[in-house]
């Protein structure tokens, strides 16, 4: 790592640990909203770790459907 002038994690437990910057949420700058049409206002990509992850994503969609906004998730189980 000694190669690199900042080095960030999203873990902050481990920030110590290795001398890492903090960063709560990576992302991108070409992916940032740019005023185009939205299709989806609601999107979730991940596992389904545990089922407190599922009743989680199951009460986030039945709270939107009531604002008529379009979800997305993207669901893998882990086996």
């Amino acid at each position: 790592m000694d190669y690199f002038d900042e080095k960030y994690i999203f873990n902050t437990e481990e920030t110590e640990k290795y001398n890492f910057k903090y960063r709560p949420n990576f992302y991108v700058n070409e992916y940032l909203y740019s005023g185009e049409e939205k299709k989806i206002d609601v999107f979730y990509k991940g596992n389904l770790r545990d089922k407190q992850r599922t009743y989680i994503l199951e009460r986030i969609e039945e709270r939107m459907m009531k604002y008529e906004v379009e979800i997305s998730f993207v669901l893998k189980e882990i086996t």
